[in-house]
């Protein structure tokens, strides 16, 4: 027992010398569903839970006849809540069976807990040995019973009725009735203690209340199960009158790490039957995603209840159920709940955007629908069952790839990286791949105009300003591409709403001696010097641009001032102290023109 839990702990004798004269702390046990619905039936082959609640008895109770206050204070008439709870569970083994793998759980509404555990070695089938934890906080209990610890378990296909019981340890243990017998059951019981947060010590057997801590639970056969299939979805859905598809909505082919999205849960009942209610338990990657809210629009003729989620954890379960009768049938799937998430905004979480060898892979978005249950309506009676055809989602994520330095915002650094890189090929020595945007081999100025473009853009703000790509992104091909409802002229860029000059005169076949310039690529199809080559276009296409000369290079002199502003202002704003200000970069764009506009953005 650590030293918080052992200044609360009166002077008390020996457990054979205690007077018991009444119970301090109670013990109820139930069955519950994956959503958190108590259950007295569960479906053979079924997840389900056992929760233990305790209850701090003190207001109720009188103090024992041999209390000792070290304090002399008086003894605490008011719940102040459970400090230590350890249990035995017996159960049948042919009709039960203990997920192991899944580990004890913490539930909602628990106080503040210790990493539960249970004896593994002692535990057998039938019986889990010594499952508990104590309280690490000094909290006030409410008076109501509180849930300490949740247990995974799952029905076999032995069919009946069977008893579940929490008991205390030393029910389970024998010790002689001798000196040493004494020694060792007090020593046991101090290391599998049930004891009272204040005011209160170790308490045996007959001092805690079990009379609601065996239940019940019938193992019925299951019945045809309900279709449930998942999608990802960038938009809601449209649904019809009854909220139902004849069709499942295919997944969104791919999302970035900063997008929100829908999970969409879908349903379908048995010939004959229709859906009711469907409990769902989804677990995903939560260093990429956190659940952010349960929709309850119009077109969702389901109600969720029982939800669980939160930012840190990597599960969300829910029961969806409806008062309405016929849905979910006849061909048709019922879109029975509808969960927004939204990126993690933890630093360090995220999609990591590390390529070195070649362009980024996406990673797995890792939504699995891992087990639920539901009701089936047939006639005017109700059958509970499984649920099938769970999916996995194919959606791919990628990292956002404007966020160079991956701290969650797209700022003037992440520019100035472009700038130190332009006119370079992407190779494994030099690992250029993560700033060639449009996949053209080159970082070049319009890798440079599109991390413009996303500047400022946030994992904090990402939501109400989307990110602009190159059109194709990520899947590209060996075609050149666009700007994704946008136009790439052929001889200059311009940033949103202005534009670079070009010199007046188209530059020269040979290469100019007097003053040496430096060339930065635009388009470069190889490694050459500065070239300009004449394409002759058709009257559609001399409408569509004024400039038929398409350009390799732009040289940057002292007559090319644009590009030199964009490159000292950077420069500059990465030496200051916050360097995601972004408004050298904009003084130095205020001093673009705008006569000569040859990449529309």
């Amino acid at each position: 027992m650590s030293n918080c839990l052992r200044r609360y702990r009166p002077s008390f004798e020996t457990l054979e010398a205690r007077e018991v004269l009444t119970n301090y702390v109670g013990v109820e046990l139930r069955a519950t569903d994956l959503a958190g619905n108590q259950i007295t039936a569960i479906t053979e082959g079924q997840a389900f839970n056992l929760q233990i609640y305790v209850d701090d008895l003190r207001y109720i109770a009188d103090p024992p006849s041999n209390y000792i206050d070290e304090e002399e204070t008086p003894f605490k008439s008011i719940p102040l809540g459970v400090a230590s709870a350890v249990f035995d569970i017996e159960y049948d083994g042919e009709a039960f069976d203990f997920t192991g793998p899944s580990g004890l759980l913490q539930g909602p509404g628990s106080p503040t807990l210790e990493t539960p555990t249970y004896n593994a070695q002692k535990s057998v089938d039938g019986y889990l040995e010594e499952i508990g934890t104590f309280q690490i906080s000094t909290a006030d209990g409410s008076g109501v019973p509180r849930l300490w610890l949740t247990i995974p378990m799952v029905a076999e296909n032995t069919l009946g009725e069977f008893t579940i019981s929490a008991m205390h340890p030393l029910s389970n243990e024998f010790f002689p009735d001798t000196k040493q017998g004494g020694i060792d059951e007090y020593k046991f019981n101090s290391l599998n203690p049930t004891a009272n947060l204040e005011g209160g010590g170790f308490l045996d057997p007959d001092e805690i209340d079990y009379t609601e801590a065996t239940i019940t639970l019938e193992v019925v056969e299951a019945g045809l199960p309900v279709d449930v299939e998942m999608r990802i979805v960038k938009q809601p859905t449209t649904v019809d009158s009854n909220g139902e598809v004849v069709t499942l909505p295919d997944n969104a082919e791919w999302i970035d790490e900063w997008d929100s999205f829908y999970v969409e849960i879908y349903a379908r009942a048995p010939e004959t039957g229709s859906v009711k209610s469907v409990s769902v338990v989804i677990d995903y990657t939560n260093e990429y995603h956190n659940a952010s809210s349960f929709t309850s629009n119009s077109d969702l003729k389901f109600t969720p209840s029982n939800t669980v989620y939160a930012s840190y954890a990597d599960r969300v379960s829910a029961t969806f159920s409806t008062p309405l009768s016929g849905l979910g049938n006849d061909g048709k799937s019922v879109l029975v709940g509808r969960i927004l998430f939204g990126p993690d905004q933890s630093l360090g979480n995220g999609v990591a955007n590390t390529p070195a060898s070649d362009y980024a892979d996406p990673v797995v978005t890792d939504f699995t629908l891992v087990g639920g249950g539901a009701t089936v309506q047939y006639g005017g009676g109700y059958e509970t069952t499984g649920v099938s055809g769970v999916n996995v989602p194919s959606t791919e994520l990628f990292a956002v790839p404007y966020d160079l330095d991956d701290d969650r915002t797209i700022s003037i650094v992440d520019l100035t990286y472009i700038i130190r890189n332009i006119g370079k090929a992407a190779t494994p020595a030099n690992q250029l791949y993560r700033m060639d945007f449009t996949h053209d081999g080159y970082v070049d100025l319009v890798d440079l105009a599109l991390m413009v473009r996303n500047i400022g853009t946030t994992v904090f703000n990402a939501r109400d300003r989307a990110r602009s790509y190159f059109d194709g992104f990520p899947y590209f091909d060996s075609g050149a591409s666009l700007m994704e409802g946008e136009s790439v002229g052929v001889s200059g860029f311009v940033l949103e709403g202005e534009s670079v000059d070009v010199e007046d005169e188209m530059l020269a076949d040979s290469p100019i001696s007097t003053p040496a310039p430096t060339y930065m690529p635009l388009f470069v199809p190889g490694p050459t010097a500065s070239t300009a080559t004449t394409s002759q276009p058709t009257p559609e296409e001399e409408s569509a641009t004024t400039d038929s000369e398409i350009a390799s290079s732009v040289t940057v002199s002292e007559g090319n001032l644009e590009t030199m502003l964009i490159v000292a202002a950077a420069e500059e704003a990465l030496s200051e102290e916050s360097p995601e200000s972004s408004e050298k970069i904009d003084e130095a764009f205020a001093e673009f023109s705008v006569d000569d506009p040859h990449l529309t953005m």
